[in-house]
């Protein structure tokens, strides 16, 4: 391969290949097979092989293993209206491609970037090919319009996303990134997707965000979304307003927040979905009525479960909130908020044994005998847990702590057999 160890080289190089040709006929640049050993400021060159070469449309730097920093950077939205080939290249360090508008393709295919990579603030108004490619640490979209984002053209060559992944205030016209992986964070803030999005068998390993930023900008859905299948491992959306419909059909979910969000045209759709956590109470309440407008009632009861649960974890206790402790502490104990039917009979026979061995200690005292190995008891015991028996329990000399704890226990029985069939009941609802 050849190297250059500085932008002359370059400009000799080719002038070497075409010195036979007539400078206004060459409307291709191929520097291919090539190493670059210096830190590449692609403004400068792109400006000396243009001015060489002013009728030149392509210009290709495919195969090339690049060793330093790579640049192209303008604040003047300057245009290139020539089509820009990278591919197969191997870039070493941080490559910072920002402010331009490209009229023409740009091709960075099966490329190879090992530092952080930014592509912000341009507009290509044409192709921009990045699939086979691997970015391994962070790479930055940022402020793009990203017009025909080419990320695969088949399973096999779909992009590989190992660092963090940046498209604040980014504008798609096509959103295609189903089965891919994101190894890290993934920033879709203040986004404007003109097309539909597609996130179908999608894994995000880290965390992905969606949101709005009313200040400076806010995330907007022209076309419907679809995270079918996907495999998420934290997500959330907040401050937006979907006119569209939106699909999480059979997907799984470690953890969810929605702050401030609207479907406003369709209900959000969880058929099959599976949510481990919910971030916070607002949350659950918001994904809860969701899937009631759905008619998802299963989902529903699910989420209304992690929405107690939120609740009661996260109310003070206070004497002022001591019923409402109550009332979810026992709901929680009795059948898990309607989800656990074996919570329900654990809850009821622990009532039955802690209520009656009160009782009997308090109306007959210690003894020598074991309560539950004693035939007279578990008859008697047997009696009480039915709630219409056992009032021969009691004594000639009945006290009122004996009576407390009698229907105490009573109460608590007949509300772990309801708290039982409820979480039966919850598949027939």
């Amino acid at each position: 391969m050849i190297e250059f160890n500085k932008q002359e080289d370059i400009i000799s190089y080719f002038s070497e290949k075409t010195k036979d040709e007539n400078k206004f006929q060459v409307h291709s640049i191929y520097i291919s097979d090539c190493i670059f050993q210096f830190e590449l400021d692609l403004n400068l060159l792109l400006s000396s092989l243009l001015y060489e070469w002013p009728n030149a449309r392509y210009i290709g730097f495919a195969n090339a293993a690049y060793m330093k920093k790579v640049e192209l950077m303008t604040h003047n939205k300057d245009e290139i209206e020539i089509l820009l080939d990278f591919s197969n290249s191997h870039f070493l360090e941080e490559v910072n491609i920002q402010g331009y508008t490209f009229k023409r393709d740009v091709n960075f295919i099966k490329c190879v970037f090992e530092k952080k990579t930014i592509f912000q603030e341009n507009t290509f108004k044409q192709y921009f090919r990045l699939f086979g490619s691997s970015f391994n640490t962070d790479v930055i979209f940022a402020y793009s319009e990203l017009n025909n984002i080419v990320l695969f053209s088949n399973d096999k060559d779909i992009v590989q996303f190992r660092g963090n992944v940046n498209f604040w205030g980014a504008k798609f016209k096509i959103s295609k990134f189903w089965d891919f992986v994101f190894e890290k964070d993934v920033y879709f803030n203040n986004v404007i997707f003109d097309g539909p999005i597609f996130f179908n068998r999608t894994v995000f390993q880290g965390k992905v965000e969606f949101g709005s930023v009313e200040t400076i900008g806010k995330t907007e859905f022209k076309e419907n979304v679809y995270f079918n299948q996907a495999i998420i491992n934290e997500i959330s959306f907040t401050n937006i307003l979907f006119d569209v419909y939106v699909s999480f059909n059979e997907a799984k979910i470690k953890k969810i927040k929605v702050d401030n969000v609207v479907f406003n045209k369709a209900a959000l759709s969880l058929s099959g979905t599976i949510i481990d956590n919910v971030a916070d109470e607002q949350s659950a309440r918001l994904l809860k009525y969701e899937a009631i407008r759905a008619s998802n009632q299963y989902m529903a009861l699910e989420l209304k479960a992690k929405e107690l649960r939120l609740l009661n974890k996260h109310l003070p206790l206070s004497l002022k909130n001591i019923k409402e402790k109550i009332v979810l502490t026992s709901n929680y104990l009795s059948n898990d908020y309607g989800q656990d039917w074996i919570r329900g009979i654990i809850f009821t026979i622990a009532s039955w044994i802690i209520f009656f061995s009160l009782f009997i200690i308090i109306r007959d005292g210690w003894g020598n005998t074991f309560i539950w190995s004693e035939s007279y008891y578990l008859k008697e015991a047997a009696n009480y847990f039915w709630i219409l028996n056992g009032m021969e329990g009691f004594g000639n000399k009945t006290n009122w702590i004996e009576f407390i704890i009698f229907f105490l226990g009573k109460i608590f029985i007949g509300y772990g057999i309801y708290q039982t069939i409820s979480a039966f009941r919850k598949y027939g609802r």
